[in-house]
């Protein structure tokens, strides 16, 4: 869960450090230009050694050695994403103002703003934790229906939408919705059911749902959704 930042906790002890939004990208941004000045270097440190015939060999890659190289760069690729995956999760429930993460350390030219990325992070600290209910409407969802999480999540979703629509799920602000029992079973839906508002969404399938809201709807009501769904003080 989200940590206190207050300066202390009961018995005098010292509460967490904290971090905000804007620190992390700071913080990311710095450990990918030191990779890359690492790497730089490494490439640098290649002698290039005079032939007999007057050329330079050294960098040149044969067929073998590209094969060889692509192979490390994929294999640093992957090492360099486990690193990050590691200092984001140290630092994640350590955000102070993590209602801003949207607009920073997931939106577009920060450090995670990829939907590879953002899926990823759900998967690592949950959909509600990731989740940033004022700016709901920004994307597309696959909810796999068969998690209590992502039937929570779509109850909020759900929820937001009936409220600012005056208690009605408006076809129109869900254009494109579509559920089916599998990933590749998904049939268009034209109206989604009031019931899954008042009672839940089912609980197996999946649904891909966008909510295309008026304006940037009722901020009020989505931070109370984020009070009681998402864990938001």
């Amino acid at each position: 869960k989200w940590q206190t930042c207050s300066p202390a906790s009961p018995g005098g002890a010292r509460a967490p450090t904290c971090v905000t939004c804007k620190q992390v990208c700071h913080l990311f941004s710095v450990l990918r230009t030191t990779v890359a000045v690492q790497e730089g270097h490494l490439l640098d440190a290649v002698p290039v050694v005079p032939r007999r015939d007057g050329k330079r060999k050294g960098r040149s890659r044969s067929r073998k050695g590209a094969k060889t190289s692509d192979k490390a760069a994929k294999r640093d690729a992957t090492m360099h994403s486990v690193v990050e995956a590691a200092f984001l999760s140290a630092l994640f429930f350590k955000i102070r103002d993590y209602a801003a993460m949207s607009e920073t350390i997931f939106a577009k030219g920060g450090p995670f703003a990829s939907e590879d990325s953002i899926r990823r992070a759900e998967t690592a600290f949950g959909r509600l934790f990731v989740a940033c209910p004022p700016a709901i409407h920004l994307r597309r969802y696959l909810l796999d229906l068969r998690l209590h999480e992502d039937r929570q999540f779509c109850r909020m979703l759900l929820g937001i939408a009936y409220q600012e629509a005056g208690k009605a799920l408006e076809p129109s602000h869900f254009a494109g919705t579509s559920y089916g029992p599998a990933r590749e079973q998904l049939q268009k839906m034209s109206v989604l059911p009031e019931w899954w508002v008042k009672v839940g969404p089912p609980r197996s399938g999946f649904l891909s749902i966008q909510y295309s809201a008026e304006g940037d709807g009722n901020v009020p009501l989505r931070k109370r959704m984020a009070q009681q769904y998402c864990g938001w003080e």
